[in-house]
């Protein structure tokens, strides 16, 4: 037991930091204690869209008049909004559970970078972090952001070490999505043209 204990504490950590992360991420999502306009917006786009059939062109509007992002972030929680029958919530949850997601990733980012403690450190202040909690539990396009990103340098990793076009493309597309997100992923831009 203690030679398994001993292999495989990384592991052990990783899954006790993932349900603590869960604990802290899904506790009560369900009251609806932070509503802003942004998840309003984005929930009466869905139903409209479920509903009324209006389908959209353009995602939400930027800080800058008349600059939209993409509309990708609607069709990616437009089935969780329909399977939780409109409920804002079921976008809260679909938030907090790529969070809880999110934490596996930094931790096999942080290991393959780094090394194995600091895929541990990373994933542990990743899953206990306050305002990364916080803001998990809450529906807004950016609230996704490092899960997606994690996802692109994922595939970038793969396509150096193995040379396939497959990860290539992929490490693009989930790119390309996170740009969607929000406008902050562009900071990453010279990064992947120099890839």
């Amino acid at each position: 037991m203690v030679k398994l204990l001993k292999r495989n504490w990384e592991i052990i950590l990783l899954v006790a930091f993932i349900a603590i992360a869960g604990i802290l991420r899904l506790y009560h999502i369900t009251r609806l204690e932070f509503f802003t306009y942004d998840q309003a917006r984005d929930a009466l786009f869905i139903k409209r869209m479920i509903v009324d059939h209006k389908w959209r062109l353009l995602g939400t509007q930027t800080s800058l008049p008349g600059m939209y992002l993409p509309p990708f972030y609607f069709y990616t929680i437009l089935p969780v909004l329909w399977l939780s029958e409109l409920n804002p919530v079921g976008i809260d949850i679909y938030s907090a559970l790529i969070g809880i997601l999110t934490v596996p990733a930094v931790f096999y980012a942080a290991n393959k970078i780094f090394g194995k403690p600091a895929g541990v450190f990373s994933a542990g202040i990743f899953a206990v972090s306050p305002i990364v909690v916080e803001l998990t539990r809450r529906a807004w396009n950016c609230n996704t952001l490092p899960f997606y990103i994690l996802i692109a340098f994922f595939f970038v990793f793969n396509y150096f070490k193995e040379k396939k076009l497959k990860d290539f493309l992929l490490a693009f597309t989930f790119y390309g999505y996170s740009l969607s997100l929000h406008f902050g992923a562009w900071i990453l831009m010279p990064l992947f043209i120099f890839i």
